[in-house]
């Protein structure tokens, strides 16, 4: 189930180091807040492109929608697949810290609408956390 959040002023980013925190639930724990406040990110791949999904931390990528989305965007989801750890290398990427912020052309970024519902999510950013 889908809930609302409260807006929150917006709040400037910012960097935190996050030590050992490689899944939403060490985030959450880490930080002390709820999951429904992180933004995760989901990195398939499909036609020979990255494909970054963000969506909020306390729900999952539905593929169904992701494919429906991809598709309207002319990406071949015949081969769809989570991206592979060479995939990854290959994009300079590292598993369970990345975000949507600052990322190539090259990767194609969608965001589920529950990102909608709510401001100032925590993400990964390359080994740091960006708030």
């Amino acid at each position: 189930m889908r809930s609302e959040l409260a807006r929150e002023p917006e709040a400037e980013l910012e960097e935190v180091f996050t030590p050992g925190c490689t899944t939403i639930d060490d985030l959450a724990a880490f930080l002390h807040i709820p999951t429904s406040k992180t933004m995760k990110a989901v990195l398939y791949a499909a036609g020979g492109k990255l494909i970054l999904a963000s969506v909020r931390g306390d729900l999952e990528v539905n593929e169904v929608k992701l494919i429906n989305a991809l598709r309207r965007s002319g990406i071949n989801t015949g081969d769809l697949h989570m991206a592979t750890p060479e995939e990854l290398q290959q994009a300079g990427i590292v598993a369970g810290f990345t975000s949507p912020i600052g990322k190539s052309a090259d990767i194609f970024i969608l965001a589920d609408t529950s990102l909608k519902t709510g401001n100032n999510f925590v993400g990964g950013a390359t080994g740091l956390i960006i708030i």
